[in-house]
């Protein structure tokens, strides 16, 4: 908080207090450690590449993986998310309750087995696979339907919209790689542009390294505080909502 301007560091403050800036600090640093994980693995500083290794894959180029990965990552987190559910379910004795959330697993596997099925081309119904993803999805809507009746239904469009959700952490991934793109050949452009005059080039220089500093820097910020922000919403409304009660006492 002491490296921002003042006039914001105090609109900041006001809002959250000094307490609360460092307890949003400590909750961005895992993300932050880990963005400098995927940073190092795809071999991408800041819009550029080191020349001595070559990154897990490319990012942009191959966005269909990344795209995979964070599909997996939401139907494990909603997987997850019922299950604890169940859980609760069974230690409260909620029976409906419990055959519901386990009807929630079924019919998202079943759900992503056919979108997977599809996406490879594979989907048939002589296809075992695809057999038992259908299978997953019938009985997945008849526990929901058991459990918590027809209104059960009414959360299906939200079980496959919660598993799609985590893909926007793609597309902020690649918003911040295609900005530090633009920046760095802006920057380049300037720097290698033919001025009239040897005052007129070094006058482009200092409006390129302007330009790169505060860019990047506005481009690390949003990628400390954009997918901090975003992940927060994901824990919170798609992976608590399968469980967890605000029903405790002071």
């Amino acid at each position: 908080g002491h490296h921002l301007p003042k006039s914001l560091r105090g609109f900041v403050t006001m809002i959250m207090g000094p307490k609360g800036m460092q307890l949003l600090a400590r909750t961005l640093i895992p993300g932050c450690l880990l963005a400098i994980g995927l940073g190092i693995t795809f071999n991408a500083y800041f819009g550029a590449a080191l020349p001595f290794y070559t990154g897990l894959f490319d990012p942009l180029r191959q966005a269909s993986k990344l795209l995979l990965i964070a599909g997996y990552l939401g139907l494990g987190m909603v997987t997850l998310g019922f299950g604890l559910g169940a859980a609760k379910a069974y230690f409260h004795h909620h029976r409906r309750e419990l055959l519901a959330r386990v009807g929630g697993i079924l019919f998202a596997w079943g759900i992503a087995g056919i979108g997977l099925l599809v996406i490879y081309k594979a989907f048939a119904v002589t296809n075992v696979l695809s057999d038992l993803s259908i299978a997953a999805i019938g009985l997945g809507l008849a526990f929901i339907v058991g459990g918590e009746g027809a209104q059960g239904l009414m959360a299906l469009t939200e079980i496959v919209s919660h598993i799609l959700s985590y893909l926007r952490l793609v597309g902020i991934l690649l918003a911040s790689v295609i900005l530090a793109l633009v920046i760095n050949t802006v920057t380049w452009g300037m720097f290698v542009g033919n001025g009239t005059s040897l005052a007129t080039h070094i006058v482009y220089i200092v409006i390129a390294l302007v330009i790169l500093v505060v860019g990047q820097g506005f481009n690390l910020v949003l990628g400390v505080f954009e997918p901090g922000i975003q992940g927060a919403r994901l824990i919170f409304v798609e992976h608590f909502s399968k469980f967890y009660e605000g029903n405790g006492r002071p």
